[in-house]
């Protein structure tokens, strides 16, 4: 509720403003800081709204976002039951439409002229905040049930920035049902894509702050992809569409990651997100805090229902680096309703693998020794872009992304 506020509540816009401000403020006092951008993805849970099954919901959020205020500001209301094959009697009747509706053009472009509303209002007290703009096409079914898609070239300019960001991924242009095309393939999309951002974006740079040209995510493994053994071919043979439509581009993910479902996991907040058992201590070893536990004392996390829709996969894991001990001994670790004991012989990583039927919260207890640990992770899945692995150490695309570089300069 308090992020729908943004929409048309002036305290939220207002607190907005304020922390913008207060953010170009700090950030604008160190050298390497050069710039920023808003992204769609942020906003996007007004499209929740039209998910909601109950009518009388999506009419109580209609008028609760503006959505009936902006129909009333941008069509009569003979205009839009036409287009849009409905029957209201007054603007008060107006629902956010549902995502079958043929409105849900008319919703596609109110959240536009949202985000830029938002973003003029942010660079007032952010100078050149720029916006990530969405480059998929949304689809929606028109009064005569034929699917069209919706571009949201509307926000390309970026209001008064000098410069347009984005993302860009393979699937865009993509049926999206496990393709695995080709590079060349996979090239003319990127420059068919590209080409159009660069025609509607009033002839700013583009920066593609988020590159992917992986992605092994297990929730959009439906989605087209390169097929493996081309990848590289894409990333030697990309230089020339990247120099004539992009200023720059960054790699997601330039390191491996694990999806971590834990809240402040190396105790950079010491405590804080943490539960105490006993009175665990905070030490700084090798300029990282680290939580330091002896017998009977430990840390325990609720984890919110939220964060489980990380999970991907039907077993977990809990990891942890004992980073000092100072007496060998015995750990406890629970992941809901489910312990397993460990030996704590010396410095080291701890890692268990649970059945991720019930993941409640994690605890920690010290059965017997004194130790400190570090750096703990609860996750399912690790996010491999391709490049280095979560060590640090070189993948199977880093060598073609050098060469991609090397032509670029």
């Amino acid at each position: 509720m308090r992020f729908l506020g943004l929409y048309a509540d002036e305290k939220s816009k207002k607190a907005w403003n304020e922390y913008a401000e207060a953010l170009y403020k700090r950030l604008s006092n160190h050298s390497n800081f050069k710039g920023a951008f808003l992204t769609w993805e942020d906003f996007l849970m007004v499209f929740s709204i039209c998910d909601l099954k109950d009518p009388e919901e999506r009419l109580r959020f209609a008028k609760f976002v503006g959505y009936q205020t902006w129909v009333e500001q941008n069509f009569s209301l003979k205009d839009y039951n036409k287009k849009f094959a409905q029957k209201y009697d007054s603007y008060g009747d107006i629902r956010i439409p549902g995502r079958d509706d043929p409105d849900m053009e008319a919703m596609y472009e109110f959240a536009d002229g949202f985000l830029n509303t938002i973003l003029s209002d942010t660079q007032k007290v952010f100078p050149n905040i720029s916006m990530e703009v969405r480059l998929d096409w949304d689809p929606y079914k028109s009064k005569g049930g034929s699917v069209e898609f919706y571009k949201h070239n509307a926000t390309y300019a970026c209001g008064s920035s000098d410069f347009t960001a984005t993302m860009y991924g393979i699937p865009m242009g993509c049926e999206n049902k496990g393709e695995r095309i080709t590079a060349k393939d996979a090239m003319g999309h990127t420059e068919y894509i590209l080409k159009n951002l660069s025609r509607s974006n009033s002839g700013k740079p583009v920066y593609i702050e988020q590159f992917l040209f992986m992605d092994n995510t297990p929730t959009f493994s439906h989605n087209a992809q390169i097929k493996p053994e081309e990848v590289g071919g894409y990333l030697r043979g990309i230089s020339r569409i990247l120099k004539e439509y992009a200023a720059g581009y960054g790699i997601w993910a330039y390191r491996n990651y694990r999806n971590n479902l834990i809240y402040n996991p190396g105790f950079a907040l010491e405590g804080k997100g943490w539960k105490n058992i006993g009175n665990p201590g905070w030490s700084m070893i090798a300029g990282s805090n680290a939580c330091h536990l002896e017998g009977g004392q430990g840390i325990e996390q609720r984890v919110p229902p939220v964060r489980l829709q990380h999970l991907f996969n039907d077993t977990c894991h809990v990891t942890f680096d004992v980073v000092q001990c100072e007496q060998e001994g015995k750990i406890s670790v629970s992941v809901g309703g489910h312990a397993q004991e460990a030996i704590v012989g010396g410095a080291g990583k701890i890692d268990l693998v649970f059945d991720k039927k019930d993941i409640s919260n994690l605890k920690i207890e010290v059965l017997s020794g004194n130790f400190c640990i570090d750096n703990v992770c609860l996750y399912s899945f690790v996010q491999n872009g391709g490049m280095y692995d979560e060590a640090g150490n070189e993948l199977e695309y880093v060598n073609d992304v050098r060469k991609l570089n090397e032509d670029l300069q």
